[in-house]
Order: C-alpha cells, then sequence, then structure tokens
C-alpha cells in the first residue's frame, strides 16, 4: 500500500511539472482545450530586432519607449497585432509577417484615452477614444486618416467590434447606457438599449463581440450579465448573475467568441477569464491573479483572431499574453 502511495505521488508531481513546461487548461490528465503560447512585453519576445540605422539613430538621438506600459485594446489582422496603450496615449504595431515593431504616438491627432480598437479591412483600423469622445480611423501603420462618424453625439464610447456577417460597426457608449450599430460609412442603422436591469436594457455596457451568424454579445457591466441580440438587435436571452463564485460575474468588461462559437468574459475584478458555450453554460475558467505566465493583473480586453489565438491585455502586468483554443479536431 506505501509502494502505491509513493508510485500516486509521483505520478502527480510529474503531471504537475509536464503541467507548469507546458501550460493548458484544463491540466493534466483532462484533455486540453486552451494552451499557454506567449507572452510579448517588447519587440525582443517576437524574435524582432532593431535595424542597423534603428541603433544608429537611438544613439544619436536616445533610446525610445519600446516596451508596453498600460496595454488596453487589441485589434488582429492576419499578422498584423495592433495594441492601444492608455498610458502612452499610443499604438504598438507588431507586422509578424515583415519581422516589423512600431511604437505610435498620434500626429497631429491626440488620443489621451485610446480603450479598443477594431480593423475594418486590411488597411484601416478605428480606435475609440474616451476621452475624446471620437472614433478615429488610422492606417495599419498607425497614421491618422479621419473621424468615423464625425459629430455623433457620444457620451463615453467604450468598445467597438465589426460583424463577420455584415460589416457593420458595433459601438458600446457606458456613459449613455446604450449600443450603437453603424455601416461602414459611419451613418447609425439602429440604436439599442437605455439604462434599467430589464431585458434589453444596460447598466454601464463596456464590451461587446459579434459572432459568425451576427448575434451580438454585449458586457452588461453592472448588471452582471451578458446580453445576446440579433443581428438587426432584437433581444435573445442573457446569462450571468452577480456573485464571487465560478460562473458569476463581478464586473464583466470584455468579451470575444472562437470559432466554435464559445464565449470568453474577462472580469474586471476576478483577474481570469471564463468560457461558456453558446447557451451560457460554464465550460471552463482559465488563469488567476500573478505574474507568472498563464497569470494576470487586471486583464482590460480580449481578442481572438481566425487561427483561434487569444489575445489578451494583461494591463498591470503590462504584457500581451497570447493563448491558443485547441478544438476537437
Amino acid at each position: 500500500m506505501r509502494k502505491l502511495t509513493i508510485i500516486t505521488a509521483i505520478a502527480l508531481l510529474l503531471c504537475e511539472i509536464a503541467w507548469a513546461e507546458n501550460l493548458v487548461w484544463p491540466p493534466p490528465p483532462e484533455k486540453p482545450r486552451i494552451q499557454f503560447m506567449k507572452t510579448i512585453i517588447k519587440p525582443a519576445d517576437l524574435g524582432i530586432k532593431k535595424s542597423f540605422f534603428k541603433k544608429i539613430w537611438e544613439f544619436v538621438a536616445g533610446d525610445e519607449p519600446e516596451s508596453m506600459v498600460r496595454p488596453y485594446g487589441i485589434a488582429v489582422k492576419g499578422d498584423k497585432i495592433f495594441i492601444t496603450d492608455v498610458a502612452l496615449a499610443g499604438f504598438h504595431v507588431f507586422d509578424l509577417s515583415r519581422n516589423n515593431y512600431k511604437i505610435i504616438s498620434p500626429k497631429p491627432v491626440r488620443v489621451p484615452s485610446p480603450l479598443a480598437a477594431a480593423f475594418i479591412d486590411n488597411e484601416r483600423v478605428l480606435v475609440v477614444d474616451s476621452v475624446l469622445k471620437k472614433i478615429l480611423v488610422f492606417d495599419n501603420e498607425g497614421k491618422y486618416v479621419s473621424e468615423f462618424a464625425a459629430g455623433f453625439p457620444f457620451q463615453r464610447p467604450t468598445a467597438i467590434c465589426v460583424s463577420p456577417l455584415d460589416n457593420a460597426v458595433w459601438v458600446t457608449d457606458t456613459l449613455a447606457h446604450q449600443v450603437f450599430k453603424f455601416n461602414l460609412k459611419g451613418e447609425k442603422l439602429l440604436i439599442l438599449g437605455k439604462r434599467g436591469d430589464k431585458k434589453g436594457e444596460f447598466n454601464y455596457p463596456t464590451g461587446i463581440a459579434v459572432g459568425k451568424d451576427g448575434k451580438v454579445f454585449v458586457c452588461d457591466t453592472l448588471n452582471a450579465r451578458i446580453q445576446i441580440f440579433s443581428s438587426q438587435g432584437s433581444y435573445l436571452f442573457s446569462f450571468g448573475k452577480h456573485g464571487d463564485s465560478t460562473g458569476d460575474f463581478s464586473h464583466p468588461k470584455s468579451i470575444a467568441l472562437d470559432s466554435d462559437g464559445n464565449v470568453y468574459v474577462v472580469d474586471g475584478l476576478f483577474d481570469a477569464v471564463q468560457i461558456f458555450d453558446e447557451k451560457g453554460q460554464l465550460l471552463l475558467v482559465f488563469g488567476r491573479k500573478g505574474v507568472k505566465n498563464g497569470e494576470f493583473n487586471v486583464p482590460a480586453s480580449i481578442c481572438i483572431d481566425e487561427k483561434d489565438r487569444i489575445l489578451i491585455s494583461d494591463s498591470y502586468n503590462g504584457r500581451l499574453q497570447i493563448f491558443q483554443y485547441l478544438r476537437e479536431s
């Protein structure tokens, strides 16, 4: 019996070591569904090196900041990763295909509070600034192009996404307690909600995501729930409640969907990611408070690309963490 106990203890220890070296959730012996891939703080973390001329320029003019400080909004298009940084009032732009990196402080416009970003095509990205109360258009190198939905009376735009179904642009306005739908020209198509706790009403909404079928998922933050609408704005259902148990919410603030339609929710106080199926049933939780890989300190935003790579701005750790959703196939 003692020998069997020792063997069992050794087996469990080996499982723990393997999990620490290859972070997956759930941990062994369960079948993994989420795998940690890498952490990005500076360009070198992606193997991007400074050019010879860049080194000469920095020797003459002084070093430029290249690490993230308070990463927030994330937009991904192919090999382009566009990250807003609220502390730097600018953007980090990674181009993996060209092995290139830029940090941009936009001119002539300024972005004092860039909270969210979304690509509208291969060349342009929308950036939401909550202080300016505007949505600005930049090219994929971070150069200012124009204002989106110019003149629209936003109160505090917070999150943005582009529908894969019809290219509609959806925006949450936290102080207005509403969600807006625009076409690519910036023309208003729909207004959803008002302040309240009934179906279709909001209490300081934040994150938003749209599925392949056009369904719209909104983080109804202070109502501690996720509300789901059709592409035409009809209320469908909601899930979640306020609490501190697994599957509950405190301040859900960012949301994304993988290729199977699973719903990933980042909560402002939980330092973890909760995954639900499309009906709102809890599937898995990963992450906890900390500074190690797979741990978070006030995660701000989540984005999932077409390859099911999960990108999370780990804001107070000053980094971007990348995970992979492992499909059944």
